[in-house]
């Protein structure tokens, strides 16, 4: 600890910091270890993992805060644990930054009672599954696709700060009986993402119609392993033995290319455009390089 407060005074833990915040996995054969379990690993080679959470800097690129935690518990799980102990520490005025398995309606909850008392402000990507992403994105894409007004040239990328409203309940609104329950949020499109995106969705809905083309015998089993990717059809034996028909699912397709390009961010700093939100989020990236630093030490 002493050797902490030499390299962190004090003081400089109390200054404001934007940290990007981001968790991984080792493989380990150390039987021994008490924090090695079975888990979701980064690389799965059937062994126990040991999860580690870090904390870094997104100017500097100076890691802050790591902890090493065990490998079956969830990054989302954790989180609070690990921000209860980086407060012990003394950080205060932080805008923490977060990729999207760190968020839930409880840990969104948790990070506010940290504004109020520190000064702790978060911002977030948030996963395409939430209900709210897919209707505001329904919503807004239309109105942010290609408009030049919306471009932010300094990340080459299109972005909009939607407003500020409730998130996590069943009806999206711009009011609120505490404040604390309003986040801002924020959509974005980025031209590169998209054509990655839509590659990647040809490609998977291809390869369900290969794999299910493999097969000759119906069966309902074939149905629904093929679903919702590919409709399989029954119908009368061909000259190749084939007794079902089968094709993409188009209409699913066409939603999952739609939307292609899309993300979404939520923050509670409530004071922060567009464009200074993408610029937090993709410095988060520091924390990636400082875990390649880390393990090259291994």
């Amino acid at each position: 600890m002493q050797e902490y407060n030499r390299k962190f005074p004090l003081d400089d833990r109390k200054a404001k910091r934007i940290v990007g915040c981001d968790a991984t996995n080792s493989n380990t054969t150390d039987s021994d270890n008490e924090k090695a379990g079975y888990g979701q690993a980064k690389e799965d080679k059937n062994l126990p993992i040991v999860n580690t959470m870090s904390m870094v800097d997104e100017v500097t690129g100076v890691t802050i805060y790591l902890e090493n935690y065990p490998g079956p518990i969830l990054e989302k799980n954790q989180l609070p644990h690990t921000l209860d102990k980086a407060i012990q520490l003394g950080y205060e005025q932080l805008h923490l930054m977060f990729d999207r398995g760190f968020i839930t309606k409880k840990n969104a909850e948790y990070l506010q009672e940290l504004k109020e008392e520190y000064g702790i402000v978060f911002s977030a990507m948030v996963p395409s599954t939430f209900s709210f992403v897919r209707e505001l994105t329904k919503e807004y894409k239309e109105v942010l696709y290609n408009n030049a007004e919306m471009y932010i040239a300094s990340q080459k990328i299109y972005g909009m700060k939607i407003g500020s409203m409730t998130v996590f309940d069943d009806e999206r609104s711009e009011y609120a009986e505490d404040s604390k329950d309003l986040f801002d949020v924020y959509l974005f499109y980025d031209d590169i993402r998209a054509s990655t995106e839509r590659k990647n969705v040809m490609d998977k809905y291809l390869a369900f119609l290969n794999a299910v083309n493999q097969k000759k015998k119906f069966t309902e089993n074939l149905v629904k392993e093929a679903a919702p990717f590919v409709i399989v059809t029954p119908k009368e034996k061909d000259s190749d033995g084939k007794e079902f028909s089968a094709v993409i699912n188009f209409e699913k397709c066409q939603e999952e290319l739609d939307y292609a390009g899309y993300f979404m961010t939520i923050s509670d700093s409530n004071d922060i455009d567009a464009e200074e939100e993408i610029t937090i989020a993709r410095h988060r990236d520091r924390v990636e390089k400082a875990y390649r630093r880390k393990k090259s030490f291994f």
